[in-house]
């Protein structure tokens, strides 16, 4: 079931003509339940840092485990909330694109972190998302954004002003410890995310430099990981998932195999009837006959999905 999605407006958390505001809030069971009901979505950017509790977070449909001391960059069309079983506090750190403007172009130049500031960043890519952008914080940060919160509370002369100095220092001090930090996420979520890229682009997979680039792994470790983790190699995933959509337009579809080879990603037609007898145990032509009976031998053959 599709949960009722809350819009938070920019009006309601911004002064007139401020692009950055400050907030240290209290949250608890009462108002984001265990069993989550909506989820949330912003018209600006949140940098959050847990200050005390222990907090669960939902971000596009990924539960994540933030304990005291975690910090989290979301963008505003994460989907996100909160599954609480005691009260968590924690700062909100919001802004607009506008308080970066001045180094944007330079920002988005830079890979990893900054890329998601790019208009065309693939900010629906969760897993590499949550790797660079959640992560464990270190007292510098956790000092600077109390330091932001004093001065935006203080509201003196040129409070608007060094907010704006002070969130482009905290986005450098993010990305630093992204960096140092996301190693070990990225290992954990390695496999996984080069799994589902795999799955999405069968019928041409990513060369392993983008792989690589998207990881910040090096060619042997993605190897090894990848293997340890699914018990195959990388080609023998995307052969999998290119026997499988063919699999499905055999038992789905009359189109002739000289058509569902080459939609399935093959490049030749001898190259798939071969394959096709060594995994399946029949050839297509056998197989399509047959399709209304089960299909025990195509057992480890995992079925793609369509919507690739």
């Amino acid at each position: 079931m599709d949960l009722p999605i809350h819009q938070f407006l920019t009006e309601d958390f911004f002064r007139p003509n401020w692009s950055v505001s400050v907030h240290l809030v209290r949250n608890g069971p009462e108002e984001y339940p265990s069993e989550y009901t909506h989820l949330n979505q912003r018209q600006f950017w949140k940098i959050m840092y847990i200050v005390k509790g222990h907090a669960v977070m939902i971000i596009n449909n990924r539960k994540y485990e933030l304990p005291a001391g975690s910090t989290g960059l979301i963008h505003p069309s994460d989907l996100t909330t909160l599954a609480l079983t005691e009260d968590v506090l924690l700062y909100n750190v919001l802004f607009q694109m506008d308080a970066i403007e001045s180094e944007l172009k330079n920002l988005c130049l830079k890979e990893d972190f900054f890329s998601i500031f790019r208009q065309n960043a693939d900010n629906r890519d969760p897993i590499r998302h949550d790797i660079l952008h959640l992560m464990d914080s270190n007292r510098t940060i956790y000092a600077i954004i109390r330091k932001m919160y004093r001065e935006y509370q203080s509201d003196e002369v040129f409070s608007r002003e060094l907010l704006k100095t002070y969130l482009l220092e905290l986005l450098y001090l993010l990305a630093r410890q992204s960096f140092s930090s996301s190693l070990k996420s990225r290992r954990a979520f390695a496999p996984e995310y080069i799994k589902s890229t795999l799955q999405k682009n069968f019928r041409n997979p990513p060369d392993i430099r983008s792989l690589m680039r998207k990881t910040g792994l090096t060619r042997n470790e993605l190897f090894r990981l990848y293997k340890a983790e699914t018990g195959e190699t990388m080609g023998q995933t995307v052969l999998h998932f290119r026997l499988g959509y063919a699999l499905d337009l055999l038992k789905n579809t009359d189109l002739p195999v000289s058509e569902i080879y080459a939609m399935a990603g093959f490049t030749d037609i001898s190259n798939f009837y071969r394959v096709f007898r060594r995994t399946v145990g029949h050839s297509p032509g056998f197989f399509r006959e047959n399709r209304n009976g089960d299909r025990e031998h195509a057992s480890g053959v995992p079925s793609s999905d369509h919507s690739v």
